[in-house]
């Protein structure tokens, strides 16, 4: 089974522009494809600074440490229910 990591949300989000990304974030999950969220470990629009390099856009350390972290929870998490 594959899994999509995205930086998609699941609704709108104060302050982002998703307005092209909900529709496909949408067909996805009704395809049943599980999607672990990368604004769902960056948490508000807010804070999405201290995840990013800065002057460069791209994500830092912390981000991909997040990441892996809920990856690893959701693989354990499908290796119980098997």
């Amino acid at each position: 089974r594959r899994v999509l990591l995205c930086r998609w949300p699941d609704d709108a989000v104060a302050g982002a522009d998703d307005g092209q990304c909900l529709p496909v974030c949408r067909a996805l999950a009704a395809l049943d494809i599980p999607l672990i969220s990368v604004r769902d470990v960056m948490g508000p629009v807010e804070r999405w600074n201290e995840f990013m390099i800065p002057h460069d856009g791209h994500p830092n350390a912390r981000l991909t440490s997040g990441l892996a972290a809920e990856l690893a929870g959701y693989l354990e998490r499908e290796k119980k229910i098997k």
